[in-house]
């Protein structure tokens, strides 16, 4: 009870768990789904090839949403005293982003729920929300602001010394991929993004798990 009373501790560990566990649940999300097309019939018919492994990698991307907030909001943290106004810009447009991309994740669901029983009116249901500019921005661009305030971000850590050079550089890729990803729908890509970003964003998630309170509430300019 005492740890969980430390609020400094305890903030410190849900950022560095949810720096790991995020981009581990991306990874087996992309490695579980049946696959993603940019064509509406194809994308229908691998959903309704294999729903369960459909929702099994929804779930998991929902969850993986969920936890990317908390590592958002650790990296603005760790922006608070330097670079602060790249840190709120960065994150508002990744936290925003990543709303976004928890509706795409409940419209997949809804998709999958059609397609088990009828697969013409899922691909109509498709195609109506891909052909209209507002469902459209919402469930298909709007995620990619994830892409440019995560960039933001590992900018503003690579400027300010507060991250080493590579982290940064592999966070900033793995955003970049993904925006590619989702613009060609392209599930290796999005399985070499999540493992970047696993990669990148892991480690610095277990270089917040292993530092001290007093490095987390002031985080140190490294040499």
């Amino acid at each position: 009870m005492s740890y969980l009373s430390d609020a400094h501790r305890l903030r410190k560990t849900i950022a560095g768990l949810c720096m790991i566990g995020a981009p581990a649940l991306f990874l087996i999300a992309s490695l579980t789904t049946p696959g993603v097309a940019a064509d509406e019939g194809v994308q229908v018919g691998l959903i309704a090839g294999d729903p369960d492994a459909w929702v099994t990698s929804e779930i998991l991307l929902l969850a993986a949403w969920g936890l990317f907030i908390p590592a958002v909001m650790g990296l603005m943290h760790m922006l608070r005293e330097r670079g602060a106004a790249e840190g709120n810009l960065g994150g508002a447009l990744a936290i925003t982003g990543t709303a976004a991309a928890i509706a795409q994740v409940g419209f997949g669901l809804a998709l999958w729920q059609v397609a088990k029983t009828d697969v013409a009116q899922a691909t109509t249901m498709l195609t109506g929300f891909a052909d209209s500019t507002i469902p459209a921005l919402v469930l298909f661009a709007l995620p990619l602001g994830v892409t440019v305030g995560a960039v933001v971000l590992t900018w503003a850590l690579y400027r300010h010394h507060l991250a080493p050079t590579w982290t940064a550089a592999v966070i900033g890729a793995s955003a970049i991929l993904f925006a590619v990803a989702s613009i060609n729908s392209t599930q290796e890509l999005f399985i070499a993004s999540s493992a970047a970003l696993l990669v990148g964003l892991g480690a610095l998630g277990l270089r917040v798990l292993g530092e001290p309170v007093e490095d987390w509430e002031h985080t140190p300019v490294l040499g």
